[in-house]
């Protein structure tokens, strides 16, 4: 069984940072004694000085906290966001502390490729396609605040203009780097990154639960939904792999899917 256990909401403790409420395309930005959402104002009943101020984006539960202490004892003001269907989660083996400021200022996508993966599927919208310019620089030049899409470079570090889908764009080529999945095959290419799990992903056949190490896929389960067939293609430096622990599978083979039998692929073989 393939899972994921760290879980996603990261965090800043600095005023006036923004980021959207999930399942909205709302912005929130959040000061220790306001609340602003698109621009409209909530003004707290808080005292100053707060301490100890936190705005926190929980991509689990789809909400948004602030928080802090203030002169009167601690508050917490919760923005529920609206709910989604399904939630396909990635984790690429990084577990460091999810406080935004120190993850934008290491600007590593092993860190940051699963928050926008997980963000994009909390907002409304879609990409036609992939994004196409390079993820880092898009990442520098169309966030600001908690991966917050800007239309242009905010902070005029001569980047290029990224596109006005960006969030959607880039989880697109996040998804696309790990595995491609249309009726009739599934696609899983040579490893962007060395380590990895995507747990949940939706193909037309079913869902599939993919795991990775040392830049070559280490197990996968496929929890097929209609009886289908597909065409599995693998890394092209991997032979074969082992079938439901008993068959052997060529790279490039076909792959008989029934409803409701899980498949079940692992020793991946050069």
């Amino acid at each position: 069984m393939i899972t994921i256990a760290n879980r996603l909401r990261p965090f800043s403790h600095t005023p006036g940072t923004q980021c959207l409420i999930p399942g909205t395309t709302k912005v929130l930005t959040a000061y220790p004694t306001r609340i602003e959402i698109d621009g409209e104002a909530q003004e707290l009943e808080v005292t100053g000085p707060v301490e100890k101020f936190l705005v926190q984006q929980d991509l689990e539960k789809g909400c948004v906290t602030v928080e802090g202490h203030a002169a009167s004892g601690f508050f917490r003001h919760v923005i529920q966001g609206e709910p989604i269907p399904h939630l396909e989660r990635l984790s690429l083996g990084c577990h460091k502390k999810q406080d935004w400021d120190l993850v934008t200022r290491r600007c590593d996508l092993i860190e940051i490729a699963p928050f926008w993966f997980q963000l994009a599927q909390w907002t409304p919208g879609s990409a036609d396609k992939a994004l196409e310019m390079d993820l880092k620089q898009a990442f520098q030049a169309g966030f600001t605040g908690i991966l917050v899409p800007q239309a242009n470079d905010p902070l005029h570090q001569g980047l290029p203009r990224p596109p006005s889908d960006l969030l959607h764009a880039g989880a697109q080529a996040i998804r696309d780097a790990i595995l491609q999945a249309d009726a009739t095959s599934l696609t899983i290419p040579r490893p962007t990154w060395t380590v990895g799990r995507l747990v949940g992903a939706q193909a037309p056949f079913g869902t599939i639960d993919l795991e990775w190490t040392k830049g070559a896929p280490r197990q996968m389960v496929i929890h097929p939904s209609p009886d289908t067939q597909i065409t599995l293609h693998l890394p092209p430096e991997i032979k074969q792999c082992r079938l439901n622990r008993t068959t052997v599978l060529k790279n490039g083979a076909l792959l008989n899917l029934q409803a409701g039998e899980v498949v079940a692929l692992d020793r991946f073989e050069k």
